[in-house]
């Protein structure tokens, strides 16, 4: 858009992170009935705790309980129960609850 937004550093917290793309690691129904679920948004980031997850129309949608600061569009998130990887996704938007 071309476009520069200058307002406070919390401006770019978000909590809603939907992704396109998905791969998962077995069923999906079966995947996200499991918990605690956990997020990761950057290689070497935080497991960020998940408050809700749900497909809808081929997206994952994921609330999570903490907002997580600088996220974009084109990043990958990662689904994890513990250690184990659940599936990822290609965000495609992020916003705020």
């Amino acid at each position: 858009s071309n476009r520069v937004l200058i307002g406070p550093p919390t401006l770019l917290d978000v909590d809603i992170i939907t992704g396109d793309r998905i791969i998962w690691c077995g069923r999906p129904q079966d995947l996200l009935d499991r918990g605690p679920l956990f997020i990761q948004v950057r290689a070497h980031g935080e497991a960020v705790p998940v408050a809700t997850a749900k497909v809808e129309n081929g997206e994952l949608i994921v609330e999570t309980a903490a907002r997580i600061r600088g996220v974009a569009a084109g990043q990958a998130m990662v689904l994890y129960e513990g250690e184990t990887v659940l599936g990822s996704a290609t965000i495609c938007r992020t916003g705020v609850q």
